[in-house]
């Protein structure tokens, strides 16, 4: 059963991510569900201009949706906008006007943008492949970011890091050679416990995947947790992720 057949016959709404529209990798296009005559009235896409644009920090984008749900969203946007500004949003339509025009040898734009991303992302899982840590990375089919399964290398990680005050843990430097289930009293989850210990001993930084989840689900089967996993960006230079090792502060 497809996406669109789903929503047909069980949901009222849909509200769309679509904010990577083009960013895609390996041959994949982009295909938004409102190009389905029989959901387009309850499928609301989302798009980020901050993201196509690089330009994150201005806080743009837009919907598209039906012209009833539209008038609702505008009604509500003018009490609980806050950051979005009157020469952000002409700049970036500016920008969109000339964003269809042949751009560094390309047609436009948007291709160049996509293709920029392609290198980037074979770019950062190559490094993240050739890293010296025990992880799985999840080669991604789109997006901003790479994510690797760091269950392996859980063992591994320094205790301290469990710790909040981790400067001062006794035999902290030495990796905890068990299951994070058998860690006395931690205080930080895994993925965490790996970012502290990427960041301070080899200055490269990643995101622990369980802020962006409901870690107080227990439930979930053996290895599926959401502590095993952490991200980098593609965004950044790759620079910041070559050849990982420890180094001094």
């Amino acid at each position: 059963m497809c996406i669109r057949d789903r929503y047909q016959r069980r949901v009222h709404g849909v509200l769309s991510d679509e904010v990577y529209e083009f960013m895609l990798f390996d041959g994949r296009k982009h295909l938004t569900l409102a190009t389905y005559p029989e959901i387009r009235d309850r499928v609301i896409s989302i798009h980020s201009l901050g993201k196509t644009f690089s330009c994150t920090g201005w806080r743009v984008g837009f919907t598209i949706a039906n012209p009833t749900v539209s008038a609702g969203m505008m009604a509500s946007q003018n009490w609980n906008t806050f950051l979005i500004n009157r020469p952000a949003s002409v700049a970036i339509k500016d920008a969109m006007i000339q964003a269809e025009q042949p751009y560094e040898n390309f047609p436009n734009y948007y291709e160049f943008i996509g293709d920029l991303f392609i290198k980037r992302k074979n770019e950062v899982v190559e490094i993240l492949q050739k890293a010296p840590f025990n992880w799985h990375v999840l080669v991604p089919e789109g997006g901003f970011f790479a994510c690797c399964d760091i269950r392996k290398c859980i063992k591994d990680i320094p205790r301290k890091y469990f710790y909040r005050d981790y400067e001062h843990i006794q035999d902290g430097d030495q990796p905890i050679s068990c299951s994070f289930k058998e860690v006395q009293n931690p205080e930080h989850l895994p993925d965490y416990a790996f970012f502290l210990w990427l960041t301070v001993e080899y200055k490269v930084t990643c995101i622990p995947m369980n802020s962006f989840h409901d870690t107080s689900n227990t439930d979930r089967p053996e290895g599926q947790e959401v502590y095993n996993f952490v991200r980098f960006a593609l965004c950044k230079s790759c620079l910041l992720y070559t050849s990982p090792s420890p180094r001094d502060s």
